[in-house]
């Protein structure tokens, strides 16, 4: 395949995998593939770029070994900052089926998400508020597919019905001639399906141990072809292999399918899940399986994106129609004149210039050198290009000129900077006056990158319209847009003109603060640099919060080790608390939609982080670590190591074991490690009477190690009772 170089803003669709098997997939069916690109320093993702039918495509893996919904979605967000243009996500991968009768699911198949009357497709099952009698109420909701993918899914079912569909066709060409990949993604002849009260036996993987006439029963397909299916898929934070709690839980919410990350992708990105399946969520899960579904699923995907019309020119009014209705009504208050309808009426006034006039005028020195100075952060003052005459000299016509052809200049062109104009007149209230002009400026910044809007939404509840009356207001919100983007050159441009980067919004945040959780650790150079007698104090300031800078970056989701160096050298206390009490070392712990980094944890305490430190809850840092990132046995035993009390209970009596159902944490490793520090308790009581067992024995259908099951087996007839007198097996 050629490869060709374009840029981050020509690449519209995000391909987002979970697996190496699921990426290669994915590559295979490429029509090219393209060059990569330049990437930020702190930008941990490794992309591999391409088109698909004319779209061109971002395809990213989450990282090898680390899976789960808050994976995705740290992965998710760093993938949509560099790539502005992004319309849309396809998760696409493997899943566990679920084989009710009424839909018929077998192995190979595909599950497309759907939004039903409650819900959007996807469901976070293991989310939510759970009560004394272990009852799960699921709390909020995530966002459904965006329009054009709903539409083409729709496509696709009726393609379906009339038998136009190439899945098969697409399948078999990836397959034909290439022997690696017949290797790794051919269809495997066995579909077993047992009994969903019997239970995998012994410790190999492909079932041979298992008695056959377990089996269900099932009539033959006419075809290997696969059959798509419409509907639910239920997501979490863990491997789903029992095959009564799958069958419960998909009973409950009509599911079809289960995963573990579209739910964190779903609020982050307007996304459709695809899903080949692999497995039938139970015991007897195994890989056989998941290179071909992994390939029916890319299959269906780029079918699917075929379908979709190219529509290069309607991403942004496609972007604006996804606003909500407030974001809406916000726009339209922001709107006062656009700018380029002044400018269309002007040239209708003045006639279009006739081919070839001010050329001259673009390639004059003059102009060449403010371009210059205007790409650069050294010398604003030579940002101001001042065209001077007698009236009907031409300048408006220069001024139209430039509008015209600055955006086919390179620097403009690649997508990734916004030129913005607006034209004054004297005789018209609405652009005579400076807060017209930034509002005309802001509406077009926001008409090229409509999610910038989202940046003033928490000002515009409290203000509304008056927001836009005040100039300091207005001047303002473009240097928090600038900085929480990280545009460097246009927080230079603003701070040059002498704006206040610690003026604070309604959140208490200010463009230093927006800085700081962008990760832009060239926009701190600058800011430290240029406002050294501004900032002398803000290393120890706090927010409405309570909270320091590093509070605030040790909780972004761009959080890196080189921003905390940089911030502890210009005097950021690692120790200081926030109003709630919450330490840097601690706010990092208790991120978790952040992926576990054990450099910056060591670098914390490094830098002089206390790693005995306990919140205002009586939770230490083990306590954290369980419930919010899952076990860590590295960091437990420097925590261990340096005396850090095992037994230690918060203020619900927890140990730090009892948190460990949250992510899943009870694993062999984990177990045989705390054995081998003598510090495995699993019988101790919190609060409500429960033990680590307790919670282990209702997450069952979660990873929990064979040994831990066995011990809850061996108690059920004993006669250990909670404080509400259940036996760990009635929970």
């Amino acid at each position: 395949m050629k490869a060709r170089v374009l840029s981050h803003s020509d690449y519209t669709v995000a391909w987002i995998c979970a697996l190496p098997i699921e990426m290669a997939a994915a590559k295979s069916l490429l029509d090219e593939i393209h060059n990569p690109l330049a990437q930020s320093s702190i930008d941990r993702n490794i992309y591999t770029l391409g088109s698909l039918s004319g779209h061109n495509l971002v395809i990213v893996c989450l990282p090898s070994g680390v899976h789960g919904t808050t994976s995705a979605t740290s992965v998710v967000i760093q993938t949509i900052q560099p790539f502005p243009c992004i319309r849309f996500g396809l998760m696409v991968g493997v899943g566990g089926g679920v084989p009710d009768e009424s839909h018929g699911i077998r192995l190979g198949d595909v599950v497309v998400s759907t939004p039903t009357a409650g819900s959007g497709g996807v469901i976070q099952y293991d989310y939510g508020k759970t009560y004394r009698d272990g009852y799960l109420q699921r709390t909020g909701s995530l966002n459904k597919p965006p329009q054009i993918l709903l539409n083409a899914t729709s496509q696709m079912r009726c393609d379906s019905m009339l038998q136009k569909t190439n899945i098969g066709k697409i399948v078999s060409d990836a397959l034909q001639g290439n022997l690696a990949i017949e290797r790794s993604f051919v269809r495997p002849d066995n579909d077993w399906l047992f009994r969903s009260t019997y239970e995998h036996q012994g410790r190999a993987e492909y079932c041979s141990s298992c008695d056959k006439s377990q089996l269900v029963q099932r009539a033959p397909r006419a075809s290997n072809e696969p059959h798509i299916h419409y509907g639910l898929i239920a997501s979490g934070n863990q491997v789903m292999k029992d095959a009564r709690t799958r069958d419960s839980i998909a009973k409950e919410l009509h599911a079809l399918c289960f995963e573990m990350e579209a739910a964190g992708l779903m609020d982050q990105l307007p996304c459709l899940v695809i899903r080949g399946i692999c497995d039938y969520s139970d015991s007897h899960k195994h890989k056989e399986w998941q290179g071909y579904a992994a390939l029916v699923a890319a299959a269906y995907t780029k079918a699917l994106i075929s379908i979709i019309p190219l529509a290069k020119d309607t991403v942004l009014q496609e972007q604006v129609s996804e606003l909500t209705e407030k974001e809406k009504e916000c726009l339209e208050n922001l709107f006062i004149t656009d700018p380029e309808e002044d400018m269309n009426a002007l040239k209708r006034r003045k006639g279009n210039r006739t081919s070839g006039t001010c050329s001259w005028f673009l390639e004059s020195n003059e102009l060449k050198s403010w371009f210059r100075g205007a790409k650069g952060v050294d010398d604003v003052e030579r940002n101001v290009l001042w065209l001077y005459g007698n009236p009907g000299i031409g300048k408006s016509t220069m001024a139209i000129t430039l509008a015209e052809e600055l955006p086919k200049q390179d620097y403009f062109s690649n997508g990734n900077n916004v030129l913005s104009y607006f034209f004054c007149e004297a005789s018209s209230e609405h652009q005579r006056k400076a807060t017209s002009i930034l509002r005309g400026l802001l509406y077009q910044i926001i008409n090229q990158y409509p999610p910038f809007i989202k940046q003033m939404m928490s000002k515009y509840d409290v203000q509304k319209g008056r927001l836009f009356t005040s100039f300091d207001a207005l001047w303002a919100m473009c240097l928090h847009l600038a900085s929480k983007a990280g545009n460097l050159e246009v927080v230079c441009k603003l701070v040059g003109e002498g704006h206040d980067i610690l003026l604070q919004d309604v959140d208490g945040l200010s463009p230093f603060h927006y800085a700081l959780h962008g990760g832009r650790l060239d926009v701190l150079h600058f800011m430290s640099e240029t406002c050294n007698r501004a900032l002398s104090g803000v290393w120890h300031s706090l927010d409405h919060f309570g909270k320091t800078p590093l509070h605030h970056h040790v909780s972004s989701d761009l959080c890196s080790a080189e921003v905390i160096d940089f911030l502890v050298q210009l005097g950021c206390d690692v120790n200081e608390s926030d109003t709630e009490g919450n330490s840097s070392l601690g706010l990092y712990m208790g991120s978790s939609h952040l992926l576990v980094q054990r450099d910056i944890f060591f670098l914390l305490v490094q830098k002089g982080a206390d790693p005995l430190w306990v919140n205002g809850y009586g939770q230490n840092l083990a306590h954290l670590l369980m419930h919010y990132r899952g076990a860590d046995n590295t960091i437990l035993e420097f925590l261990f190591d340096i005396d850090l009390d095992p037994g230690a209970r918060d203020l619900d009596g927890k140990t730090f074991m009892h948190h460990g159902e949250t992510h899943g944490a009870f694993t062999k490793e984990l177990v045989e490690f705390l054995r081998r520090r003598g510090v495995l308790d699993l019988h101790a009581t919190d609060s409500f009477g429960k033990t680590p067992l307790n919670y282990a024995e209702e997450q069952a259908h979660r990873e929990v190690p064979e040994d831990i099951l066995w011990r809850l087996d061996r108690r059920r007839e004993e006669s250990f009772k909670n404080l509400n007198t259940i036996t760990p097996l009635e929970f």
